[in-house]
Order: C-alpha cells, then sequence, then structure tokens
C-alpha cells in the first residue's frame, strides 16, 4: 500500500538505501476509545492550549477530549531520543516552515540522529 513512498525514501530523499525502521502510513485512530497508544502518549504529553474543540455533534469519535487532535494538519515535534517536544496546530504553513526555527533548537539532538552530513540538507 506505500511501496511508492517507500521507493522515494530508498531511492531519492533521503536515498542511500535508507528504510524506517518503523512503519509508515496506515489509518488509524488518533481520537477516542480506539486511539492509538503513541497518540494517547503525545496528547497527554503535549496538551492542546485552544479548549475550544468545535461543533461535538459533527465529531465521530467518543469519549470526546480537550487535547484531543481537531485536524488532520496537526503536527508534533518529537525529538532524536523519543521525548515530545513541541505540538502545532493547523496553522497554514509552506512546506513545514513553521518548524524550521524548533529544528534549529534541536540540532545539537538531530546532529546525532541524522549525523552532521545530511541534517543542513533539511533545515539550513
Amino acid at each position: 500500500e506505500n511501496h511508492e513512498t517507500m521507493n522515494v525514501l530508498q531511492h531519492v530523499r533521503p536515498g542511500a538505501g535508507f528504510l524506517p525502521k518503523f512503519p509508515i502510513f496506515g489509518r488509524l485512530e488518533v481520537n477516542g476509545s480506539d486511539e492509538d497508544p503513541l497518540f494517547a502518549f503525545l496528547k497527554d504529553n503535549l496538551p492542546f492550549v485552544n479548549p475550544v474543540i468545535g461543533d461535538i455533534r459533527k465529531l465521530y469519535w467518543s469519549p470526546i477530549k480537550a487535547n484531543d487532535i481537531r485536524w488532520n494538519f496537526e503536527k508534533f515535534l518529537i525529538t532524536a531520543d523519543g521525548h515530545p517536544y513541541k505540538r502545532y496546530q493547523h496553522l497554514p504553513c509552506k512546506h513545514g516552515m513553521i518548524l524550521i526555527a524548533p529544528l534549529k533548537r534541536l540540532s545539537g539532538m538531530l546532529q546525532r540522529f541524522f549525523g552532521e552530513n545530511k541534517l543542513h540538507k533539511y533545515i539550513d
């Protein structure tokens, strides 16, 4: 189901035979009683700052919690050693530009994780 994306990762960006050590892509629940444990962990550690969740009559999951993910463009930034760092609401941004400053602040950890030669391609 994700062969095209895996080929891009392996041969184009980042390339050099890269294969992630974790599953990528696939449908899962991020809210409600069947929420994925990873997203439960992220939401517990990075609470949402806006208490307004919207019209709950239009939401399809239950239970509804204040920290629920509101829209599919929310982002979580996680340090290279797996610690939740920051949560971004669904603000419009061009190609993730909103993440550049926090990534630069985390550059020491990222350099250890990615290697100094690869990091500059992504955040400079």
